[in-house]
């Protein structure tokens, strides 16, 4: 983020929005802004208001206090289908509701925006019997060969392994070309091989110059390696903001995330692959504290 752009030179501009649900605050004063050719994280606790955040971003929640700017529009009050008209596309933390489907009709609901025909049909398999459809489809499965899971592509979600399924919905995401692409967690569940690509995977979309990209993650090394700047929240209010090596300095963070362990990052700066910064090395290992509470 930086301080000296003037408002509607920003993909995402976040200020001070507060949230509440009944007398719960989600979210207290909270401020981003991030710029096309940036990747940000939000990090925090479980119950720290990562993926609320995300949803008042994407429109599903419509904060009471606040603003939220997408490449220079005002937008709370309008429903999450015109927030993504603006070029904005977001992974969803599970796949589990849309299991029946067959993966490449899946991929293929990323280009609503951009098609003219009938999403519903997409959603029951009509429309590989369209002939207007045949582009789609071949974007589609170009999107799952990039993401090197073009193998599932005939199958349905539920018969394919979750770190697959992850790939997949990063494909429906990008099938849809979005200036600002809003990852929920991309990485949770994953094994250490397929956070290795996963990682590789989001530093070639954030280094597209037009793109900004948010990322809520948990794995603070993943974070680290991906984003430029961090925002991180406890009880709903940001108490960091910076780069990596800064922020996992902080004390305020190293006791609200780690434990009160910091992280070297010099290892971090120094490694050359992911490697040799995601596999379960003890020295790297500090987990998130945990609460009952979702994100």
């Amino acid at each position: 983020m930086t301080t000296s752009q003037a408002t509607g030179t920003y993909s995402v501009e976040v200020t001070d929005v507060s949230l509440r649900f009944g007398g719960l605050h989600a979210l207290s004063g909270v401020s981003l802004a991030v710029s096309p050719g940036e990747t940000v994280g939000l990090v925090g606790t479980n119950g720290s208001g990562k993926t609320s955040l995300l949803n008042c971003i994407s429109g599903i929640y419509h904060p009471q206090e606040g603003a939220i700017r997408i490449r220079g529009e005002l937008t709370i009050g309008r429903a999450p289908h015109r927030v993504s008209a603006l070029g904005v596309g977001r992974t969803l933390q599970s796949v589990e509701t849309i299991k029946e489907m067959v993966v490449l009709n899946y991929v293929m609901l990323g280009r609503h925006q951009q098609q003219k025909g009938n999403v519903f049909r997409y959603a029951v398999g009509w429309a590989q019997i369209f002939g207007a459809e045949s582009n789609e489809r071949r974007l589609a499965m170009g999107c799952l060969e990039s993401l090197g899971v073009e193998q599932a592509a005939n199958l349905r979600m539920s018969e394919i392994p979750y770190g697959m399924a992850k790939m997949v919905d990063l494909a429906r995401v990008l099938l849809g070309e979005p200036h600002i692409v809003l990852l929920d967690e991309p990485a949770s569940g994953l094994s250490t091989d397929e956070r290795v690509k996963i990682a590789d995977v989001l530093r070639t979309i954030g280094d597209d110059p037009e793109r900004a990209m948010i990322v809520v993650e948990h794995d603070l090394l993943l974070a680290s390696r991906v984003c430029q700047n961090l925002l991180v929240l406890s009880a709903g209010s940001p108490i960091a903001y910076g780069p990596p090596e800064e922020i996992l300095n902080d004390q305020k963070v190293i006791d609200e995330l780690l434990g009160g362990a910091p992280l070297d990052m010099s290892s971090i700066a120094a490694a050359t692959s992911e490697d040799e910064v995601l596999p379960t090395d003890p020295e790297f290992s500090a987990p998130l504290k945990t609460s009952k509470e979702e994100s």
